[in-house]
């Protein structure tokens, strides 16, 4: 997970009774202790931050409305198409050339409702420290909108106890895809959020008329780089010399050297094990370990179309896709990695899936 190194002693662990560990390149011994147990089992704080369900308020909490810094350049709407998650989306719009300066923010961050009076600071706002990610569904309004990487920023924005809030970091977006449902997932383990009162998508589009969808913004404490994980993990010592990324797909070492080690699948195999939770790089001494997802459910990327119940393989073009799945072929037999719950609307869409070995399957 974002930020967690193992307590090396005894002694770390005792200075997790409510205390802090001085040393501050690590953090609370106990408390990260029991995270890890959490993720372990398949333990996760999970909440909804807003539904993007509608623009504007109208009169009740769950419309959660979004104001815009400039409203005629950087806006901020609904519509009913594109929808992954109840009847409409955000729609978020560069109506002329931006600068990052606009942006649009929402203080309906608490599921739909404002935050309460946070008994830690004395001013309303929500303790976020439990959360690592936010995450949401994003589209491309048309076949240009925001398709490069940082023409759209996330950022949050806290109140310490002195009561001035302080906008963190602008966070990139990754390139949006028109037609194309997928799953972004935003690391703000190192923000400040011990009182979060807002969150905010800042613009810095240079071409006018370009646009995005954004759907079910929720955040939590485990990701698998496109959502919750929501499953038991395992941690696997890396493959000496091998770099693994959340997200990625690992597989057991064909070696197999000096004991069963992960590293990244580069081919269709039978030895896949489920996907990166926690990364790093392998060391001969084989001490680095790897959190693997290794059952329950997850978002999963396809690169074809793909049928609800499907079993799902490792895509063959590892070099040209990336860390992609893809439904087996009918009437070839292997060995699947996840079932598809869903079908795909499109090449390279996010679907939910079930992660889970079967010996063979058969389409």
């Amino acid at each position: 997970m974002a930020g967690y190194t193992s307590p090396r002693n005894m002694i770390d662990l005792q200075k997790g009774f409510g205390m802090v560990d001085p040393n501050t390149v690590r953090n609370n011994a106990l408390r990260d202790m029991l995270w890890q147990i959490g993720q372990g089992a398949g333990w996760n704080p999970i909440f909804v931050v807003n539904a993007c369900d509608a623009a504007t308020p109208v009169g009740t909490a769950s419309t959660s409305p979004w104001t815009e810094s400039n409203s005629a350049t950087f806006d901020a709407s609904s519509a009913a198409v594109d929808n992954r998650v109840a009847t409409n989306v955000l729609v978020l719009t560069a109506t002329l050339a931006c600068d990052d300066t606009q942006y649009v923010e929402n203080r309906y961050i608490s599921g739909g409702s404002k935050p309460s009076l946070n008994p830690d600071t004395g001013i309303y706002g929500e303790n976020w420290e439990d959360t690592d990610y936010i995450g949401f569904w994003m589209s491309a309004l048309a076949a240009s909108g925001f398709d490069t990487a940082g023409e759209m920023k996330f950022a949050l924005v806290n109140v310490p106890s002195t009561g001035v809030e302080v906008v963190g970091t602008k966070i990139n977006l990754p390139a949006a895809v028109n037609a194309v449902h997928q799953r972004v997932e935003l690391d703000i383990s190192g923000e400040k959020r011990d009182n979060v009162v807002a969150v905010r998508f800042y613009c810095s589009q240079l071409t006018a008329a370009q646009g995005i969808e954004v759907d079910a913004m929720i955040r939590y404490k485990f990701g698998n780089g496109k959502g919750p994980v929501q499953g038991p993990c395992v941690l696997l010592p890396i493959a000496s010399g091998q770099s693994v990324e959340r997200g990625d797909i690992l597989q057991i070492n064909p070696a197999q050297v000096a004991g069963i080690t992960c590293q990244q699948e580069a081919a269709v195999a039978v030895n896949t094990v489920g996907i990166c939770v926690v990364g790093g790089t392998g060391v001969a001494a084989g001490t680095v370990l790897a959190g693997v997802q290794v059952g329950g459910f997850a978002n999963v990327r396809v690169n074809a179309a793909t049928v609800a119940g499907e079993g799902l393989i490792w895509q063959s073009d590892h070099a040209t896709y990336g860390h992609m799945l893809e439904g087996v072929t009918t009437g070839v037999e292997q060995q699947a990695l996840a079932k598809g719950l869903e079908a795909a609307g499109g090449q390279y869409d996010d679907i939910a899936a079930f992660i889970g070995q079967a010996t063979k399957f058969i389409s």
